[in-house]
């Protein structure tokens, strides 16, 4: 009869197994969006694509991100880009580039309604004044490569998907960043099997990244855009699950050297974007969280702990140590995996135990600013949201 420690040990080799199969499954899986941009002979712009920037207080970003989008190969642009009552030089940086390209609408945002996410709001005032059969929404840190657009609306017609995003790669320049964005790389990788989430409707069985969403005109308003998510903190994922749950077509590719994300300005600063979009994501429910933080804690800790325990007083069973092993390496394989997928250092590893640690703090401060209702972001409160267990 298992023992329950051995259980747990059981259990632990399990899941370490299945997190290899479903990376390993991944490899194929995830199409990386730089291996199918069309040949310049080949790549027809027949559809205008509207590109939707909503910007609060990005002076240092927006800059950037608005010349990778005027450099796109793609011609057929409107390119649309809301000041969200900045309260820096934001306004000047995108007038600016208004007066020097055509393309560049400038819009002034208003006050969002009560019970509504600022950003949601500003996304939806620039829905309104666009006109592309293309639907692209970006947020104000991302860097484009100049033929990402391209390529994407090129899958997007040939895959006739009704919204396309991307994974995007991450840049790094703090601490809080290195240790947390691998592991978030790692939780989708290892755990969603892409080939499955591209067949099936189930609204979990999905990942979407405002970085970059390319929907259909039709389909966004179909799925009722960000109208009928005002209040969710988490548009990406709000609305990918609900473009899946309608019998939508959803297309998940992988950005590295297409999308990139330009680094934060501090740790506090990524611990806060990371903690205002964990909770939401599991839908406010206690219960999953409690079953994560187990399952993360006993992976990330448990095989480790148990080696260590036999190394310095030698008072575990020896099947309790080839099992722990067993689950260690397994464990830093898919993270190899993970990493030389998405170029992060392969050294990160080594340090996945610092990671999930740092990850579970981050995961209880998330849980605690919602529930006592103090989540911020660009300087408004979050709107409440109902916790559940």
């Amino acid at each position: 009869m298992i023992e329950s420690a051995d259980f747990h040990h059981y259990l632990i080799l399990s899941l370490s197994v299945v997190f290899v199969l479903i990376s390993a499954m991944n490899l194929s899986s995830l199409t990386s969006l730089a291996s199918v941009i069309p040949e310049k002979d080949k790549a027809i712009d027949r559809s205008l694509v509207s590109v939707l920037i909503p910007v609060r207080n990005e002076e240092s970003r927006i800059g950037i991100c608005l010349e990778s989008i005027k450099n796109q190969t793609y011609s057929k642009l409107d390119i649309l880009v809301l000041n969200d009552r900045s309260q820096d030089g934001t306004e000047k940086v995108i007038q600016a580039s208004a007066d020097v390209d055509s393309r560049v609408r400038a819009i002034t945002g208003s006050t969002p309604p009560e019970d509504w996410v600022g950003k949601n709001w500003a996304c939806h005032q620039l829905f309104q004044q666009s006109r592309g059969e293309f639907l692209l929404f970006i947020d104000a840190d991302t860097i484009l490569t100049e033929d990402t657009i391209t390529a994407a609306v090129h899958q997007a017609e040939l895959l006739e998907s009704d919204l396309l995003t991307v994974i995007p790669q991450r840049m790094t320049a703090c601490a809080a960043e290195r240790l947390l964005f691998p592991l978030m790389d790692w939780m989708l990788f290892c755990w969603l099997p892409i080939r499955l989430a591209h067949k099936k409707t189930n609204r979990f069985l999905s990942a979407t990244f405002g970085q970059f969403m390319l929907f259909r005109r039709e389909a966004y308003e179909a799925v009722g855009g960000h109208f009928e998510i005002a209040g969710e903190p988490l548009d990406d994922f709000s609305l990918g699950r609900r473009t899946k749950s309608q019998g939508l077509r959803w297309v998940l590719f992988q950005g590295t050297g297409t999308v990139a994300v330009a680094a934060s300005s501090s740790n506090l600063e990524t611990i806060r974007s990371v903690s205002r979009s964990l909770f939401p994501a599991l839908n406010y429910s206690l219960s999953i969280f409690v079953l994560l933080t187990l399952v993360f804690s006993a992976v990330g800790f448990l095989p480790l702990l148990t080696l260590i325990n036999g190394a310095l007083w030698a008072n575990q069973e020896y099947h309790r140590l080839v099992i722990s092993a067993c689950s260690l390496c397994l464990v830093l394989t898919s993270w190899y995996i993970v990493c030389r997928k998405f170029h992060h250092s392969l050294l990160l590893p080594l340090f996945h135990p610092l990671s999930t640690f740092f990850m579970l703090v981050v995961g209880y401060h998330s849980v605690i600013s919602y529930a006592f209702q103090i989540t911020h972001w660009k300087g408004r409160s979050i709107p409440h949201r109902r916790i559940h267990w």
